[in-house]
């Protein structure tokens, strides 16, 4: 049996709109045992289980970056997105 250190793809940044539900995947790429992954807020240092990452209705309060770390007992690897939320068009009728 064979060992191979976790490897995680670069995550694009997300623009979204206030309200908007927001899924962003951390893709691993290589890791013998498969890895765990874990999201975290980083102003917050907050942790959140499950890839992919899932956000309802998101509000300005939860912009900002979120690590995806991914580990197996070979190694670690992280990548890191930016969610830029912006303001919710108004609508005039």
């Amino acid at each position: 049996v064979f060992l191979v250190p976790t490897s995680v793809q670069q995550v694009e940044n997300k623009v979204v709109k206030e309200g908007s539900n927001v899924e962003v995947n951390c893709y691993v790429t290589a890791g013998i045992p498969d890895p765990t992954v874990m999201w975290t807020n980083v102003a917050t240092g907050e942790h959140i289980k499950g890839n992919p990452l899932n956000i309802t209705s998101i509000n300005r309060t939860q912009a900002g970056k979120y690590r995806c770390t991914a580990n197996n007992t070979c190694g670690v690897d992280t990548t890191v997105v930016d969610i830029d939320v912006q303001c919710k068009n108004i609508s005039l009728t």
